[in-house]
């Protein structure tokens, strides 16, 4: 049975779990609180309910605790490789939590470089679209590219420079 009213004990539970890692979904389903129930609670933080807020307030503290232990094992185990005197631990584990639990601070360079991918592939699809659009008639290879090269570069609309191209 799904739980639908946020008291101390249960909100104890939940904030239990995120601090041990949890995801806040996991947590919650795990102690029988419904993806539905989580936003009605949210709806009814929003509009002041101070059991709610609370709730709210202590999940979010346990999930900044959770990735903010993990930037301190890792930092540890860096320094303490190969040294007897620290925790020394395989930071690779925590790394790989973190880089879950927050993947906007902590996602590896090829998840950023696909977003860049992704973004110059829009720009350069917009490019194409506003050169079709501003040229109806057939262009030159060397136009075309001067052209969406252009457009790519901000530096032209896309209107006159196919006739300065020579080939």
């Amino acid at each position: 049975m799904a739980a639908s009213k946020c008291d101390e004990v249960l909100a104890a539970l939940v904030v239990k779990r995120i601090a041990a890692g949890a995801p806040i979904p996991v947590a919650c389903a795990a102690e029988g609180v419904s993806r539905q129930n989580l936003e009605q609670w949210r709806r009814r933080a929003e509009t002041g309910d101070a059991a709610t807020l609370h709730f709210l307030a202590e999940v979010e503290r346990a999930h900044a605790r959770f990735i903010s232990q993990r930037v301190v094992n890792i930092a540890a185990a860096g320094f303490a490789a190969g040294d007897d005197d620290g925790p020394g631990g395989d930071w690779k584990a925590d790394a790989w939590l973190a880089e879950r639990m927050d993947p906007e601070s902590f996602a590896p360079s090829s998840v950023l470089v696909i977003k860049a991918e992704a973004t110059a592939n829009g720009k350069a699809l917009s490019a194409i679209d506003a050169v079709s659009a501003a040229h109806p008639e057939p262009l030159t290879g060397a136009q075309w590219r001067l052209l969406v090269l252009s457009a790519l570069a901000g530096e032209v609309d896309g209107d006159d420079e196919a006739e300065h191209v020579e080939h």
